[in-house]
């Protein structure tokens, strides 16, 4: 198990490398001078001099050739600094760190809701193949797939915010705020979490030990909740891991829209105010989020069915 976990880690560095550089690049090809929009900030004037320009420049290292750049960047952020926000003259971690409980804490909720709902709606389809409930969760999955985010935003807002105003249209503070911008999350989650959990017992209900437990005299509800269930959650597992990474990303609309301080809203805002260093963090911060799950869906795979060998993992 330790080898594994090892060697996981290790495949872990490459990608976060990868990832570093592609990022550092875009960012720092970019349109927009950093070092003008600092000045404008610090000296609250829209046209700061040329000769202000350069020495911010080469205060803040910008003058460097890229690769220069990149390299005292990246050292910086293996020792855990990310630098300070252009703007605010924050840490960056400090920024990050006050803005990832708030999307943590979403992107939790949202799946919690989506594995409460989508799992049984899914085995309840697939138990009952072709009959009413089947049909529904085909359509759900199909139009809760389809339906962009900020549409399910418009209209839960128009009717639980607006119309029936038992909800708060935005902002942050109690459950209450959340509960909203989760479901708008969720929905999507919800459909295909649905469907795959409806195809993967499909598949599992045709397997050989199924039928041969059937012919053992094993009623139906035993079969389905003590052999099928477990064996068709792996995939599941595989996508739900995915995308509890992937939702971080996708807050970016949901928490503008509900103008929850999050990691997302705080990438959208470095994009706008053209803040490198928060931007870099950010997308830094996503990737490691990401790989850190999918790592420990990989590993998960071994508890859930212990037939899969650590070398398959």
């Amino acid at each position: 198990m330790q080898a594994i976990i090892i060697h996981r880690i290790l495949q872990i560095i490459p990608v976060l490398l990868g990832i570093s550089i592609i990022t550092f690049l875009l960012v720092s090809l970019a349109p927009g001078d950093p070092a003008e929009i600092s000045l404008k900030a610090i000296l609250d004037t829209d046209s700061p001099s040329p000769e202000a320009i350069s020495v911010m420049r080469a205060e803040m290292g910008l003058d460097q050739p890229l690769h220069i750049r990149y390299f005292i960047w990246l050292s910086r952020v293996v020792q855990g600094d990310l630098g300070f926000s252009y703007l605010s003259h924050k840490s960056t971690v400090h920024e990050i760190l006050y803005a990832l409980p708030t999307t943590f804490y979403l992107a939790a909720l949202a799946m919690s809701i989506s594995i409460i709902i989508g799992i049984p709606l899914g085995i309840a389809a697939a138990v009952r193949q072709n009959g009413l409930l089947d049909h529904f969760c085909r359509i759900f999955s199909v139009i809760g797939n389809s339906t962009p985010e900020f549409f399910i935003a418009i209209i839960l807002l128009l009717v639980f915010a607006i119309n029936l105003k038992i909800l708060p249209v935005a902002g942050s503070g109690g459950f209450q705020y959340f509960i909203l911008p989760s479901v708008v999350l969720a929905i999507g989650l919800i459909a295909i979490t649905s469907r795959i959990m409806r195809t993967s017992m499909l598949d599992v209900l045709e397997e050989n030990y199924i039928l041969t437990a059937r012919s053992k005299g094993l009623d139906r509800k035993t079969i389905i909740t003590k052999h099928a269930i477990k064996n068709a959650l792996l995939p599941v597992m595989t996508y739900m891991g995915t995308q509890f990474g992937w939702l971080f990303g996708g807050a970016v609309i949901v928490e503008s829209i509900f103008a929850l301080p999050g990691i997302g809203r705080l990438t959208v805002e470095a994009v706008e105010t053209r803040d490198i260093m928060i931007l870099q963090g950010c997308m830094i911060t996503f990737a490691i989020i990401f790989v850190v799950i999918n790592l420990v869906v990989d590993l998960s795979y071994i508890y859930l069915n212990p037939a899969i060998k650590y070398e398959e993992v």
